[in-house]
């Protein structure tokens, strides 16, 4: 999460895998084919003792949280797994389904930090999912690796005071990941910067509708930038 200012997307590290007007309007309505629900099916651990009425409203709030997931609302996705999470037993079948599903929800938002957590408690409790890891999160990885060049230069840029070439490889980071809440976060920092130095109206309109978009996205991050959502 971005407490205030850009900053570099950290790498992502987990489980054997290591990831070392010119707004794209309309970027973060595309729908990611990666993000897609991973459907766990463990033969050998054993469903654990449960309320029959417990156990239900535990498994539909997880199924909610897979159909968010496929319909790229990653933030009412998150929300839903966590407290699934929360509830379920390590031995009950749904857990390592929850641990990676939220992996690829988190990720998807932005939230690499958390989602790197989520992939080490899977990695530590199920050693044998660590395959089903790479089948099914190599493409999320691959889009946030890509995107991840793309910021990385941009602090480079914005370093050099080459705002506006920092400005299109922060669009190009959201072409990779269209739902990466993070990446509007730094987006609209970057047309902020830009507005402070030249006082250009539309650079902080499109500002305000990078700002928009996190509120859109994450509502939890727009709260941790929302001060600096006001023209400097």
């Amino acid at each position: 999460m971005v407490a205030s200012g850009p900053r570099m997307v950290l790498g992502l590290a987990m489980a054997g895998l290591t990831l070392s007007e010119s707004f794209p309007v309309g970027a973060e309505t595309k729908r990611s084919e990666a993000a897609k629900p991973v459907a766990v099916k463990p033969a050998a651990i054993k469903p654990a003792a449960a309320k029959p009425a417990a156990a239900k409203r535990v498994a539909a709030e997880v199924e909610d949280g897979d159909q968010f997931l496929a319909a790229s609302k990653f933030y009412r996705a998150i929300k839903c797994y966590e407290h699934a999470d929360k509830v379920l037993s390590e031995n009950n079948p749904l857990t390592p389904r929850v641990l990676v599903n939220l992996a690829i929800a988190q990720l998807s938002l932005g939230r690499d930090e958390d989602a790197s957590e989520s992939m080490k408690t899977l990695s530590a409790k199920y050693p044998t999912y660590r395959s089903l890891q790479r089948t099914h999160l190599d493409a999320v990885f691959d889009a946030f690796q890509h995107a991840v060049q793309h910021t990385d230069e941009a602090a480079t840029l914005l370093a050099d005071g080459k705002t506006r070439a920092a400005i299109t490889e922060y669009e190009e980071a959201i072409e990779h990941m269209p739902y990466n809440a993070e990446f509007y976060s730094l987006l609209a920092f970057a047309y902020r910067t830009l507005y402070a130095r030249t006082k250009d109206e539309v650079a902080w309109r499109l500002a305000q509708r990078a700002f928009n978009a996190v509120k859109r996205l994450d509502p939890d991050e727009y709260e941790a930038i929302k001060a600096d959502a006001v023209k400097p």
